[in-house]
């Protein structure tokens, strides 16, 4: 399953500065079925829940049309490093790997 292996290196980056936001699009009224499919998985990375669907903001602002959809964002300026196809399988793995190897040497 994508999600075993995306905790798998989460916990490699974790300790590296790397941090998670997940973006929960659930209907109104699901925030119970959502904590518990969190709790479930074991996602122990904070997630923004608003129940407003395909209305939120963070849809808005990062122009979100499907899901799911992925983005490595610097967290200090906010640029988008890398997003969707380029994040699947390895990719994040290797955009990772790019980011902290850049950030070494400076």
């Amino acid at each position: 399953r994508s999600s075993d292996l995306f905790k798998a290196f989460a916990r490699k980056f974790f300790a590296r500065g790397f941090e998670v936001l997940g973006v929960s699009l659930d209907e109104p009224e699901q925030g119970r079925k959502l904590d518990k499919f969190i709790r479930e998985n074991n996602m122990s990375w904070p997630q923004i829940y608003d129940g407003r669907f395909w209305n939120g903001a963070v849809n808005s602002e990062y122009a979100v049309h499907s899901i799911p959809r992925s983005f490595l964002i610097d967290g200090t300026t906010g640029e988008i490093l890398a997003e969707d196809d380029e994040l699947k399988g390895d990719g994040l793995d290797r955009a990772l790997e790019k980011v902290y190897s850049k950030s070494a040497a400076q």
